[in-house]
C-alpha cells in the first residue's frame, strides 16, 4: 500500500516506512507551560550549563545546516519531490520563554523548506542588500522580546530582535512542524549530509546535461 504525506501546498509524496516500525503514539508537540523553570528566566544572563545545552554552533549537523541553508532553500522543489529529504532531521530546538520547547521539538529539513517559502518574514534583506534566513527562534510570546538567529549565504550567523512578527513566525513554524509529527516517527529520512550529496550530484548531472545541449545547438545552428 502506498504510503504518502500531504505538504502544505497539497501535493502528495511517496514516503518509505522504516523497517519494523508500526503506528506509534506522535510526538507530543503540544502547547505547553514549561515546568522545569528552565525558561521562566527572562532578560537574565544565562548561566554556562545553560548556554552548553543549547545545540547551536556546537554541533556538527547544525554548523552543517548554517553552512548550507541557502543552499538547500534555493533547492526547496527537489526537498519538496523526496520524503527522505523532506524529513531529513535539523538538531536545532527553538524556545519560547514560559513554553519551552513545545510546538517546536523534532523539526525536519522539509519544516524549515515550507517555513521559508510560505512566511516572507524568514526571509530578511539587510541595507547591503544581503540575504538573511532566520534559522532559529528564541524569545518571550509576553514582550515580544527575541533574539533569533539569521544566517548569510555565506554561513556567517548573527543574533538580531526581528521585531513584532516574532510571534506570528513561531506559531507559523509550530503549525507546520506538528503536522508531520506523525511522518517523522515511522517513516524513513536521510541525514542532512546525505540529502547535500545527493543534490551536489544532481546539480552536476544538470550542468552535464545543459553543456551537453548547448553544444547540441550550437552543432544544428551551425549545419542549418
Amino acid at each position: 500500500m502506498l504510503e504518502t504525506i500531504e505538504l502544505l501546498n497539497g501535493n502528495l509524496i511517496e514516503c518509505h516506512r522504516k523497517k519494523g516500525v508500526q503506528d506509534c503514539h506522535p510526538i507530543d508537540n503540544s502547547m505547553q507551560l514549561d515546568m522545569t523553570g528552565k525558561y521562566m528566566q527572562i532578560g537574565k544572563r544565562r548561566s554556562k550549563r545553560r548556554r552548553m545545552d543549547v545545540p547551536l554552533e556546537k554541533k556538527a549537523d547544525a554548523q552543517v545546516f548554517l553552512n548550507n541553508a541557502h543552499y538547500l532553500f534555493d533547492h526547496y522543489e527537489d526537498i519538496l519531490k523526496d520524503s527522505r529529504m523532506f524529513l531529513s532531521p535539523i538538531p536545532f530546538v527553538n524556545e519560547l520563554a514560559y513554553l519551552g520547547t513545545s510546538g517546536f521539538n523534532l523539526p525536519t529539513l522539509g519544516v524549515y523548506i515550507e517555513w521559508w517559502g510560505t512566511c516572507q518574514d524568514t526571509r530578511l534583506l539587510d541595507e547591503n542588500g544581503e540575504k538573511w534566513l532566520v534559522c532559529h527562534l528564541a524569545g518571550s510570546p509576553l514582550t515580544h522580546c527575541n533574539s533569533c538567529l539569521v544566517v548569510n549565504p555565506d554561513g556567517k550567523t548573527v543574533r538580531l530582535n526581528i521585531g513584532q512578527n516574532f510571534m506570528d513566525l513561531c506559531r507559523k513554524f509550530k503549525r507546520i512542524n506538528r503536522r508531520y509529527d506523525n511522518a517523522k516517527l515511522i517513516y524513513e529520512a536521510y541525514s542532512l549530509n546525505e540529502v547535500l550529496n545527493i543534490l551536489r550530484k544532481k546539480d552536476k548531472y544538470r550542468k552535464v546535461i545543459q553543456f551537453i545541449t548547448s553544444k547540441y545547438k550550437t552543432i544544428i545552428n551551425y549545419l542549418f
